[in-house]
Protein backbone atom coordinates (compact mmCIF):
# COMPACT_ATOMS: atom_id res chain seq x y z
CA UNK A 1 0.00 0.00 0.00
CA UNK A 2 1.24 3.48 -0.84
CA UNK A 3 0.87 6.39 1.57
CA UNK A 4 1.63 9.98 0.58
CA UNK A 5 3.79 11.96 3.01
CA UNK A 6 3.22 15.72 2.66
CA UNK A 7 6.55 17.18 3.70
CA UNK A 8 6.77 20.62 5.31
CA UNK A 9 10.57 20.48 5.39
CA UNK A 10 10.92 19.36 8.97
CA UNK A 11 14.13 17.86 10.37
CA UNK A 12 12.07 14.94 11.73
CA UNK A 13 10.42 14.05 8.41
CA UNK A 14 12.66 11.07 7.60
CA UNK A 15 12.37 9.73 11.16
CA UNK A 16 8.59 9.92 10.88
CA UNK A 17 8.63 8.13 7.52
CA UNK A 18 10.73 5.37 9.06
CA UNK A 19 8.26 5.12 11.96
CA UNK A 20 5.32 4.68 9.61
CA UNK A 21 7.15 2.10 7.52
CA UNK A 22 8.30 0.12 10.54
CA UNK A 23 6.54 -3.18 10.98
CA UNK A 24 4.05 -2.60 8.18
CA UNK A 25 3.96 -3.48 4.48
CA UNK A 26 3.61 0.10 3.27
CA UNK A 27 5.50 2.42 0.96
CA UNK A 28 5.66 6.08 1.92
CA UNK A 29 6.16 8.56 -0.93
CA UNK A 30 7.32 12.05 -0.01
CA UNK A 31 5.72 15.10 -1.68
CA UNK A 32 6.84 18.64 -0.85
CA UNK A 33 3.93 20.81 0.24
CA UNK A 34 5.02 23.68 -2.06
CA UNK A 35 5.35 21.45 -5.15
CA UNK A 36 1.98 22.37 -6.63
CA UNK A 37 2.34 19.99 -9.57
CA UNK A 38 2.84 16.95 -7.33
CA UNK A 39 0.22 18.15 -4.86
CA UNK A 40 -2.30 18.40 -7.71
CA UNK A 41 -1.56 14.77 -8.61
CA UNK A 42 -2.31 13.76 -5.02
CA UNK A 43 -5.74 15.38 -5.38
CA UNK A 44 -6.37 13.65 -8.70
CA UNK A 45 -5.30 10.23 -7.39
CA UNK A 46 -6.23 10.20 -3.68
CA UNK A 47 -4.26 7.94 -1.35
CA UNK A 48 -3.91 7.89 2.44
CA UNK A 49 -2.02 10.97 3.61
CA UNK A 50 0.46 11.82 6.35
CA UNK A 51 0.86 15.54 7.08
CA UNK A 52 4.34 16.15 8.43
CA UNK A 53 5.61 18.47 11.15
CA UNK A 54 7.24 21.70 10.04
CA UNK A 55 8.64 25.04 11.12
CA UNK A 56 5.75 27.16 9.88
CA UNK A 57 2.12 27.77 10.81
CA UNK A 58 -0.90 26.40 8.91
CA UNK A 59 -1.45 29.86 7.42
CA UNK A 60 1.92 29.50 5.71
CA UNK A 61 1.07 26.07 4.32
CA UNK A 62 -2.05 26.96 2.34
CA UNK A 63 -1.48 24.25 -0.26
CA UNK A 64 -1.72 21.65 2.51
CA UNK A 65 -4.76 23.36 4.02
CA UNK A 66 -6.48 23.29 0.63
CA UNK A 67 -5.48 19.65 0.10
CA UNK A 68 -7.10 18.66 3.39
CA UNK A 69 -10.36 20.40 2.49
CA UNK A 70 -10.48 18.90 -0.99
CA UNK A 71 -9.80 15.36 0.23
CA UNK A 72 -11.69 15.47 3.52
CA UNK A 73 -13.87 12.38 3.70
CA UNK A 74 -12.14 10.76 0.73
CA UNK A 75 -8.95 9.41 2.33
CA UNK A 76 -7.58 8.74 5.82
CA UNK A 77 -5.18 11.44 7.10
CA UNK A 78 -2.67 11.42 9.93
CA UNK A 79 -1.27 14.82 10.96
CA UNK A 80 1.74 15.28 13.25
CA UNK A 81 2.58 18.58 14.99
CA UNK A 82 2.11 21.14 12.18
CA UNK A 83 0.12 18.50 10.31
CA UNK A 84 -2.19 18.19 13.33
CA UNK A 85 -2.69 21.96 13.33
CA UNK A 86 -3.36 21.96 9.57
CA UNK A 87 -6.21 19.46 10.01
CA UNK A 88 -7.89 21.70 12.58
CA UNK A 89 -7.22 24.94 10.70
CA UNK A 90 -8.51 23.55 7.41
CA UNK A 91 -11.79 22.47 8.96
CA UNK A 92 -12.67 25.65 10.81
CA UNK A 93 -10.57 25.37 13.97
CA UNK A 94 -8.25 27.98 15.40
CA UNK A 95 -4.52 28.03 16.07
CA UNK A 96 -2.95 29.96 18.93
CA UNK A 97 0.40 30.39 20.62
CA UNK A 98 0.93 27.77 23.28
CA UNK A 99 1.08 29.01 26.86
CA UNK A 100 3.58 26.23 27.50
CA UNK A 101 5.87 25.90 24.45
CA UNK A 102 8.24 22.95 24.54
CA UNK A 103 11.11 21.98 22.27
CA UNK A 104 12.84 18.65 22.77
CA UNK A 105 11.12 17.81 26.05
CA UNK A 106 8.56 15.21 27.08
CA UNK A 107 5.15 15.78 28.58
CA UNK A 108 2.23 13.69 29.74
CA UNK A 109 -0.63 12.96 27.36
CA UNK A 110 -4.01 12.20 28.87
CA UNK A 111 -6.49 10.45 26.58
CA UNK A 112 -10.09 11.38 27.36
CA UNK A 113 -11.83 9.54 24.50
CA UNK A 114 -10.91 5.97 23.62
CA UNK A 115 -14.03 5.24 21.59
CA UNK A 116 -12.24 5.42 18.23
CA UNK A 117 -8.76 4.69 16.93
CA UNK A 118 -7.20 5.74 20.24
CA UNK A 119 -8.73 2.69 21.93
CA UNK A 120 -5.42 0.92 21.30
CA UNK A 121 -3.21 3.35 23.28
CA UNK A 122 -2.81 3.78 27.06
CA UNK A 123 -4.96 6.40 28.73
CA UNK A 124 -1.81 8.15 29.98
CA UNK A 125 1.59 8.18 28.26
CA UNK A 126 4.66 10.38 27.77
CA UNK A 127 5.63 11.84 24.42
CA UNK A 128 8.12 14.30 22.98
CA UNK A 129 7.00 17.82 22.16
CA UNK A 130 8.48 20.37 19.77
CA UNK A 131 6.03 23.23 19.30
CA UNK A 132 5.16 26.82 20.10
CA UNK A 133 1.71 26.81 18.48
CA UNK A 134 -1.28 24.70 19.43
CA UNK A 135 -4.90 24.10 18.40
CA UNK A 136 -7.20 26.49 20.25
CA UNK A 137 -10.62 25.31 19.00
CA UNK A 138 -11.20 22.13 17.03
CA UNK A 139 -13.99 23.34 14.76
CA UNK A 140 -17.17 21.37 14.04
CA UNK A 141 -15.65 18.35 12.28
CA UNK A 142 -13.02 17.21 14.79
CA UNK A 143 -13.15 16.15 18.42
CA UNK A 144 -10.55 16.42 21.16
CA UNK A 145 -9.05 13.07 22.09
CA UNK A 146 -6.16 13.99 24.40
CA UNK A 147 -4.80 16.94 26.35
CA UNK A 148 -1.67 17.66 28.36
CA UNK A 149 -1.92 18.43 32.11
CA UNK A 150 -2.09 22.17 31.25
CA UNK A 151 -5.29 21.51 29.27
CA UNK A 152 -3.95 22.18 25.78
CA UNK A 153 -5.22 19.92 22.98
CA UNK A 154 -2.74 17.19 22.04
CA UNK A 155 -4.75 14.84 19.84
CA UNK A 156 -7.77 15.03 17.54
CA UNK A 157 -9.95 12.61 15.63
CA UNK A 158 -12.68 13.09 13.03
CA UNK A 159 -16.20 13.22 14.46
CA UNK A 160 -17.91 11.49 11.55
CA UNK A 161 -15.03 10.94 9.16
CA UNK A 162 -13.17 7.66 9.49
CA UNK A 163 -9.38 7.62 9.70
CA UNK A 164 -8.66 11.26 10.56
CA UNK A 165 -6.04 11.63 13.32
CA UNK A 166 -4.01 14.61 14.49
CA UNK A 167 -1.34 14.56 17.20
CA UNK A 168 0.54 17.59 18.48
CA UNK A 169 3.35 15.43 19.86
CA UNK A 170 6.04 13.38 18.08
CA UNK A 171 5.25 9.64 18.36
CA UNK A 172 8.36 8.73 16.34
CA UNK A 173 10.76 10.27 18.86
CA UNK A 174 13.01 8.03 20.95
CA UNK A 175 11.82 10.06 23.94
CA UNK A 176 8.19 9.04 23.41
CA UNK A 177 6.45 6.01 24.86
CA UNK A 178 5.70 3.39 22.24
CA UNK A 179 2.26 3.98 20.72
CA UNK A 180 2.98 2.21 17.44
CA UNK A 181 -0.35 0.43 18.00
CA UNK A 182 -2.04 3.70 16.96
CA UNK A 183 0.02 3.81 13.78
CA UNK A 184 -0.83 0.17 13.03
CA UNK A 185 -4.54 0.73 13.64
CA UNK A 186 -4.57 3.75 11.33
CA UNK A 187 -2.76 1.78 8.63
CA UNK A 188 -5.43 -0.92 8.90
CA UNK A 189 -8.08 1.73 8.25
CA UNK A 190 -6.01 3.17 5.41
CA UNK A 191 -5.88 -0.24 3.72
CA UNK A 192 -9.65 -0.45 3.69
CA UNK A 193 -10.48 3.12 2.69
CA UNK A 194 -13.18 3.68 0.11
CA UNK A 195 -12.67 7.00 -1.63
CA UNK A 196 -16.33 7.25 -2.60
CA UNK A 197 -18.05 6.47 0.70
CA UNK A 198 -15.80 7.45 3.60
CA UNK A 199 -17.15 10.07 5.97
CA UNK A 200 -19.07 13.23 5.28
CA UNK A 201 -17.00 14.49 2.30
CA UNK A 202 -17.21 18.04 3.61
CA UNK A 203 -16.45 20.79 1.07
CA UNK A 204 -14.92 18.38 -1.48
CA UNK A 205 -16.93 19.71 -4.40
CA UNK A 206 -16.64 23.43 -3.75
CA UNK A 207 -15.53 24.87 -7.13
CA UNK A 208 -14.01 27.94 -5.45
CA UNK A 209 -11.24 25.83 -3.91
CA UNK A 210 -8.12 25.41 -6.00
CA UNK A 211 -4.71 24.20 -4.91
CA UNK A 212 -2.59 27.18 -3.94
CA UNK A 213 -5.47 29.61 -3.39
CA UNK A 214 -4.70 32.04 -0.59
CA UNK A 215 -8.35 32.87 0.04
CA UNK A 216 -10.22 29.98 1.62
CA UNK A 217 -13.73 30.37 3.14
CA UNK A 218 -13.82 31.01 6.92
CA UNK A 219 -10.02 31.01 7.27
CA UNK A 220 -7.76 34.00 7.85
CA UNK A 221 -3.96 34.17 8.27
CA UNK A 222 -4.20 35.94 11.62
CA UNK A 223 -5.52 32.74 13.24
CA UNK A 224 -1.94 31.56 13.62
CA UNK A 225 -0.85 34.59 15.62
Amino acid sequence: MEIVFIDHYDSFSNNLIDWFQGGADVTVSKVAFDDTHSMSKVIQQPRPIILSPGPKSPAEAITSVTLVRLLWGKVPMFGVCLGHQILAYAMGGTIKRSDFPLHGMTKKMIVSDQSGLFSVVPQVFQSAAYHSLTVGETGPHLKTIARCPHGEIQALEGKKTVGIIGVQFHPESFMSDDISSLRDRWIEVARDFDRTSLGEAFAVNQPSLRLGDEKIPFLSPDRSQ
